[in-house]
């Protein structure tokens, strides 16, 4: 099934957070975001996004973010600093840091992509990859997408298909 997992701040969208200010919740039941009319961010077989533009400032602990990056291992981020081209193991060097998953694939299928929808002052950025296990591992395809949200500064994490996977690959 759909699960959606959503960081939503506790505090006002101009107060300074940190991670003890932000709330989890799931759900099920949900549906992916409409990804019509969306860009390539990572294509098949690279690693890295270049620098893209949030299409609004998003606050995340206290700094203003426009720009992020991505890699075709499930994660994101903020800021103009490019983000590891793995899955990523070291979180101090990636921060900050958004991921939905950071897993372990297969190159040769891996990509995704990024759309801004709405309107200000209520605009959404949603990054959604399609990311491939290694054959010898399942071969499992996974979607899923991560959303940002103008003014609130949610971030939500939608799951479309996917399975289990051997024990050593890394969650975040």
């Amino acid at each position: 099934g759909l699960a959606a997992l959503a960081l939503a701040s506790l505090m006002g969208s101009a107060s300074a957070q940190t991670v003890n200010n932000y709330a989890f919740a799931t759900s099920a039941g949900g549906s992916l975001h409409d990804m019509t009319g969306s860009s390539m961010l990572v294509t098949t077989g690279n690693f890295v996004s270049a620098v893209t533009s949030i299409g609004f400032d998003f606050v995340y602990e206290g700094t203003t973010y426009t720009t992020f990056t991505a890699n075709n291992y499930g994660s994101m981020r903020l800021g103009n600093t490019p983000i590891q081209d793995y899955q990523v193991q070291n979180l101090g060097d990636n921060n900050p840091l958004i991921s939905p998953l950071s897993v372990d694939g297969d190159e040769s299928g891996n990509w995704s992509e990024y759309i801004v929808s709405g309107t200000a002052p209520n605009r959404v950025l949603t990054v959604h990859w399609d990311h491939h296990a290694y054959p010898w591992d399942g071969g499992t395809h996974y979607i899923f997408q991560a959303s940002l949200y103008e003014g609130t500064n949610v971030i939500e994490f939608n799951y479309g298909t996917g399975g289990s996977m051997s024990w050593w690959k890394n969650y975040v």
